[in-house]
């Protein structure tokens, strides 16, 4: 009977090693960096990684950050004054930058009264193939981002255009706040 009980005893406290010894295993962390901030993760599953590579998402390649990208044509107006421009051009806002998507809102602006208006509601985009383009589809629509290589900041990323809108194409689009690279 007591090589019963010790045989049980050591048999749970092999079970209960094995079971703690599969959830205690350490974690790696890594840092990655964001347009604004910092954090760290968790490295991923292998089916979360899966699912990511699935859905056609890749990881930035590039350093996007939140504010307006304005539409460069508005240079060509620099020497009449706003209220007798008859300047319209459209704006991208970007906002909530991950590591794999930013949220987006086109706006039309009348530089004579300065008014604006949302011409496309705020939608997000997914980085694309090697992380340095992204789209956005949704409905009948698809945005495709392109971010030019041939400024001296990339992969930090002042200039962007956008194919799949008319509105938008055929411009270029600056953000002159990028912290360290502000231009007037």
């Amino acid at each position: 009977m007591k090589k019963t009980v010790l045989a049980c005893i050591c048999l749970s406290a092999g079970i209960l090693l094995s079971g703690c010894g599969k959830e205690t295993a350490p974690t790696s962390q890594t840092m990655e960096p964001t347009a604004e901030t910092t954090t760290s993760e968790a490295v991923s599953s292998k089916s979360e990684t899966q699912e990511s590579t699935e859905s056609g998402h890749s990881k930035a390649n590039v350093q996007l950050f939140e504010g307006t990208y304005f539409d460069e044509g508005v240079y060509k107006y620099v020497d009449i004054p706003a209220t007798e421009s008859p300047f319209v051009s459209c704006e991208i806002v970007i906002s909530n930058i991950t590591d794999t998507s930013f949220d987006f809102t086109i706006n039309e602006r009348v530089m004579a009264t300065d008014e604006s208006t949302v011409i496309f509601p705020t939608s997000t985009a997914y980085f694309t193939g090697d992380g340095t383009e992204a789209a956005y589809s949704g409905g009948d629509q698809i945005l495709h981002f392109e971010f030019p290589k041939d400024q001296a900041l990339y992969p930090i990323i002042r200039d962007m255009k956008v194919t799949g809108f008319s509105k938008l194409e055929g411009n270029t689009y600056i953000n002159n706040n990028i912290p360290g690279h502000e231009a007037g």
